[in-house]
């Protein structure tokens, strides 16, 4: 039911909407591992939240689809969705890490059903 509160959420602040995303190889560099963009995932590996381009976001899904696929527990990645601005997913970004979300996209929902039968 959380997970869904959250979705309606992000939609509800237009979070779906596919907004122009801009590069600047200066500042959105963030790591040997991603580059800056306004798609929010939680990187289940190192354990954060990161908003990165697109191209990484579709990394992300694959993964997931992936570990889904293979009946994995633990899940690589979580791909939540575009924001309508970098800005906006940095702020995302420190309320939820600041509210400890984000390890629970991490598991499988069919083990999670499977804990509570």
């Amino acid at each position: 039911m959380k997970n869904l509160t959250f979705l309606v959420m992000l939609f509800a602040f237009g979070a779906w909407a596919e907004p122009e995303e801009k590069f600047d190889p200066q500042e959105d560099q963030i790591s040997d591992k991603y580059e800056a963009g306004l798609h929010l995932i939680y990187d289940c590996k190192d354990g954060h939240w990161v908003c990165v381009r697109k191209e990484f976001y579709k990394e992300c899904e694959e993964s997931r689809a992936e570990g889904l696929a293979k009946k994995q527990v633990r899940l690589n990645c979580a791909p939540i969705g575009p924001m309508a601005s970098k800005k906006a997913c940095y702020q995302r970004v420190l309320y939820l890490t600041t509210h400890n979300h984000g390890h629970r996209f991490c598991i499988n929902d069919e083990w999670k059903e499977k804990a509570y039968e």
